[in-house]
């Protein structure tokens, strides 16, 4: 079943990680062939060092009081969503706060923060062209994903812990299912996931409102900066942090 990284015991001395993984785009393989803004599905996670979580969080909260009172909005803590941020909408609106000084100090947070990460990136419509029964996006993806981040961590020898964003207990319970069989069996090549110690499924804000899982909102911002990379062959706001991504750490499928 499904469990919020609020369960996990993170003084465990064999954790050394958390991973947070977000995606751009949707996963659906209806229509593709016909709409080229639904071509692409970015998914992207960022690894996090444990000694480094609150430092991560304090700077995060900073950037979100210096805008909102007390980093809320509507009475609810502000969540730094691309999309939103993007499209200039709820507490992100030009009338509301300074945001060409917001982007700017956000950039700015994203290239300071210490941490790595790694991307899959899917072509759908090259995918269902390739293949007659196309593998699930999501599924794909994240095996993909899983495969080069167990080699950054056995490369360094430490284990990690992961967190995804909850799509619905549905969605959730069916990647949880697919996940924990790709643990157990190891992928087709053999290499073998014992360094992912949990699975873990929140959304980006809690229950209450009062806080919000800060992991999810870095890997969003920068699963679209790699997305808008791929789609575009370039991007000023990847150049700025492709100095984090680990060796081999993007895979474009197929």
């Amino acid at each position: 079943m499904p469990t919020s990284i609020y369960h996990c015991d993170l003084n465990n001395p064999n954790i050394h990680n958390i991973i947070a993984i977000d995606e751009t785009g949707t996963s659906t393989l209806k229509n593709v062939n016909r709409n080229e803004n639904l071509r692409r599905f970015a998914e992207t996670g960022i690894i996090i060092e444990k000694g480094h979580i609150n430092s991560f969080s304090n700077d995060i909260l900073k950037i979100k009081k210096r805008y909102w009172k007390n980093g809320m909005f509507n009475n609810k803590r502000v969540v730094f969503h691309f999309r939103d941020i993007r499209k200039k909408v709820g507490p992100f609106n030009p009338k509301i706060i300074n945001y060409k000084q917001f982007i700017y100090d956000l950039i700015e947070l994203i290239k300071y923060l210490p941490f790595q990460f790694s991307s899959a990136v899917i072509d759908k419509m090259d995918h269902c062209k390739r293949y007659i029964n196309p593998y699930p996006v999501y599924q794909l993806s994240t095996q993909f994903l899983f495969e080069r981040l167990t080699f950054r961590m056995k490369n360094v020898n430490e284990n990690c812990v992961i967190m995804f964003e909850s799509r619905g207990n549905r969605e959730d319970q069916e990647l949880l299912n697919n996940i924990i069989s790709l643990l157990k069996t190891g992928n087709e090549y053999g290499l073998k996931f014992n360094n992912i110690l949990g699975i873990y499924f929140n959304r980006k804000r809690t229950k209450n409102h009062d806080k919000s899982y800060w992991p999810l909102e870095i890997a969003d911002i920068v699963s679209y900066y790699v997305y808008e990379h791929i789609r575009d062959n370039k991007n000023e706001m990847f150049n700025k942090i492709e100095n984090k991504l680990i060796k081999n750490g993007i895979k474009i499928f197929p």
